[in-house]
This record gives C-alpha cells, sequence and structure tokens, in this order.
C-alpha cells in the first residue's frame, strides 16, 4: 500500500462512525492533507501515525475543535504571509466552517467576531496578542 492510502487509511479509522455532519463536511480537506504529506515528502511511516494521532486528538477533543484551530492556523498564517499554511486553512474553514472568502477576510480585519463560542474567541484573540507580541509574554527564569 502506497503512502496516500496509508495516510487516508489512517484518517477515516479516526473517524467516529456513522459520520456526523461536522465530520462529512471536512471529507475534501483529506485529500489536501494527504497532497500536503506528498509536497513535503513525508512518506516515514512512524511520521504518518504520529500525525493521524494528533488529528485524531484534535477531533476528538470536547473544546478544541476543528474550526478553532484552523482559525487560528489560518490568522497567524496570515499575519506572517505564509501562503500554504493560508490556503489550507482556508480550505478548511471553506469546507468545515462554510465561511465565504468574504468571511475570511473579514475574519482578518476582525478576529474578535470570528463565528466561534466565547470561550475559544478568548482563546483565539491571546493567541493573536502573543504572536504579535511576543517578548511581553515570555517566560521569565
Amino acid at each position: 500500500m502506497n503512502c496516500s492510502l496509508k495516510i487516508i487509511k489512517n484518517i477515516l479509522n479516526i473517524l467516529p462512525w456513522p459520520l456526523l455532519p461536522a465530520h462529512q463536511c471536512i471529507m475534501p480537506t483529506i485529500r489536501i492533507f494527504v497532497q500536503s504529506f506528498q509536497v513535503t515528502g513525508n512518506t516515514d511511516p512512524e511520521l504518518t501515525h504520529l500525525q493521524s494521532g494528533i488529528i485524531r486528538h484534535y477531533m476528538t477533543h470536547e473544546k478544541l475543535g476543528i474550526g478553532l484551530l484552523a482559525t487560528i492556523r489560518y490568522l497567524v498564517a496570515s499575519l506572517y504571509d505564509y501562503p500554504y499554511c493560508i490556503n489550507l486553512n482556508a480550505g478548511i474553514l471553506n469546507q468545515a466552517g462554510g465561511l465565504s472568502d468574504s468571511d475570511l477576510e473579514a475574519l482578518k480585519e476582525n478576529p474578535e467576531n470570528a463565528p466561534l463560542e466565547e470561550f475559544q474567541k478568548a482563546l483565539l484573540l491571546f493567541v493573536l496578542k502573543v504572536v504579535r507580541t511576543p517578548m511581553k509574554y515570555r517566560r521569565v527564569t
């Protein structure tokens, strides 16, 4: 079995069956995930297993949902102008979150209006504050 098929199999094994609507809408992003492994040349089975475990952790986490994590990655990537990550997470937010391109632009302008629960929005805004001013939050030992 080639690496792409192993990645898809690992991802499909972590999804709850029957698929919930939130999981059904991310199926197109699995293709993006597999393509990212092919682009980076990651064919190491141990790394594939590790990445699948990370995805499993966040897909089944009670409070850290795919929308929050994709929003954080999208906004941080936008701050640093990292097109690959911007496009990947924009795709996830389009598919899983139903956000349009204009919604994503508005999100960059006003992250405090993100369509998230209040505790998730607070975490998002804190992460953005730390990323923008890291020296203010550095650990002093």
